[in-house]
């Protein structure tokens, strides 16, 4: 019925997919890391003749994953990072940017002994532009946490990373590694 009136509508999946590695080391111990992100958005496509061709996303998800693999002749453990986000935008992302803010996405760094959760800080906000007291969150970094303390942060604005606490230089190694690929990923 919809031909009849010239309207098109179709469905479509983008995919985009990037990859890296790199190596990290202090004084006494090393990483290999090897980075992967993916990025799935769906959405309908709707085309009037001449006069209209616009899409609405409906889906969004992404999942990034990165491996820290040692030396071969090392004491450290292989470590992993789990983060993404899966959210309906059924209004379009923009709009669900607007009532919602940025999608969180949240992880964590393990090596199936030890796990820091990572999460997300907002270090910038601003104003909607169609409602006053709205404020729309932006996600400008993250903070990696480890037995319920603030470890250490990375801020994707500044391209930079800071410990808090004292921790092993294991644990230190691991989150400048994770820190990197954030960084990296964001290039």
């Amino acid at each position: 019925m919809l031909s009849n009136t010239g309207l098109e509508v179709n469905d479509s999946v983008s995919k985009t997919s990037d990859s890296y590695h790199f190596g990290i080391a202090d004084t006494a111990n090393a990483f290999l890391v090897f980075c992967s992100r993916q990025y799935l958005g769906k959405r309908t496509n709707y085309k009037a003749g001449e006069k209209a061709d616009f899409s609405i996303a409906s889906q969004q998800s992404s999942k990034f994953s990165a491996a820290f693999i040692p030396p071969a002749k090392t004491t450290m453990d292989e470590w992993y990072v789990e983060m993404g986000y899966n959210r309906a935008t059924p209004d379009g992302v923009i709009a669900a940017t607007i009532r919602e803010g940025m999608p969180l996405e949240n992880g964590f760094v393990t090596n199936k002994k030890y796990s820091i959760t990572i999460e997300p800080l907002f270090i910038k906000a601003g104003k909607s532009r169609t409602n006053e007291q709205e404020v729309v969150k932006v996600t400008g970094g993250y903070s990696f946490h480890y037995r319920e303390q603030v470890i250490g942060v990375v801020d994707l604005f500044n391209a930079s990373f800071s410990f808090f606490s004292e921790t092993g230089s294991t644990h230190k190694l691991v989150v400048a590694a994770a820190a990197s690929a954030l960084l990296l990923r964001n290039r």
